[in-house]
């Protein structure tokens, strides 16, 4: 994207707007800057992204590509909506080194995607881990899921224990089998999370 190109995609009204007050609209993170177009209808202040200060704008557009020929590319690649699962990997990680890539400078963070290794920015709080947690969306502690599942199992197993405990009970030889099988509602228990485990740590 050169600076011809650029100053042409600015002719037309555009859906973003920003909220600039010392950058003139001047700087990568001024989201209409950043793209290619003039700022229309925005909150910004003293702004030299527009038709009137096109000199200027000119000349800062060239010394950024100069620096940087990619510089206005897109640092988030942009899929069709219907291959959108996930968000985006980068093109080109961020550099943030105060604003611990929770402002709009940020472009991990101006994107809604979080900062990944690629990035080189210091004491990062743009992460999966500082998202906030959903509450309505409550995942119950693992042993808790698990006991749930195998409540049915484990009723079962008591009603067994029960009938073996009678005094002139007849059980059939399938039911004491079971039972000597698998002894105790503790040693199920302690048998039942084990293989769990194992299972989920992908060693079973």
């Amino acid at each position: 994207m050169d600076n011809e190109s650029l100053s042409s995609n600015s002719q037309f009204p555009k859906g973003k707007v920003c909220n600039c007050k010392y950058s003139k609209c001047l700087k990568l993170y001024c989201e209409c800057f950043s793209s290619g177009e003039y700022c229309f209808d925005c909150n910004c202040n003293n702004c030299f992204n527009n038709s009137e200060h096109e000199e200027t704008r000119s000349l800062r557009i060239k010394a950024i590509l100069d620096r940087d020929p990619f510089a206005f590319r897109p640092k988030i690649p942009k899929a069709p909506d219907h291959l959108v699962v996930e968000p985006a990997a980068h093109f080109k990680g961020c550099n943030c080194k105060k604003t611990k890539c929770t402002k709009k400078y940020c472009e991990c963070f101006n994107a809604k995607i979080p900062c990944s290794s690629i990035c080189k920015c210091r004491n990062c709080k743009n992460t999966d881990i500082d998202k906030p947690k959903d509450k309505n969306n409550y995942t119950p502690p693992i042993n808790e899921y698990f006991k749930t599942l195998a409540e049915p199992l484990v009723k079962k197993i008591e009603k067994y224990e029960e009938a073996f405990s009678e005094e002139n009970s007849t059980l059939c030889e399938d039911s004491l089998a079971k039972i000597t099988e698998i002894g105790s509602y503790e040693k199920f228990e302690e048998y039942f999370y084990a293989k769990i485990l194992l299972m989920l740590n992908g060693l079973s």
